[in-house]
């Protein structure tokens, strides 16, 4: 399986701990292509949706807050090709 760590400037969401925020994602035919693999624009928004999840479970107040006083902004976001995902893989 792959990983889908939510780290921002080398360091994981939850500081400089070295500790990341996983969520498992089941890949559904609406994010395959024509190859059948998972697109790779999918890697983007499934990082963003990472990233409010992490939000959601460790900012307090953030679900009736997001917008006014909590901003979520990514100055940079990169993925690593590491193998294709097909629908019903599970990507971790």
């Amino acid at each position: 399986m792959g990983s889908m760590l939510l780290q921002q400037n080398g360091a994981s969401a939850t500081g400089n701990s070295g500790r990341s925020y996983e969520h498992d994602v089941r890949v559904t035919f609406c994010m395959t292509n024509a190859e059948g693999n998972v697109n790779h624009h999918e890697y983007a928004w499934l990082f963003g949706m990472v990233r409010e999840l992490f939000a959601l479970d460790y900012i307090p107040d953030f679900r009736t807050e997001a917008g006014r006083e909590y901003l979520l902004k990514t100055r940079s976001a990169a993925y690593e090709y590491v193998k294709d995902f097909y629908f019903g893989d599970v990507i971790r």
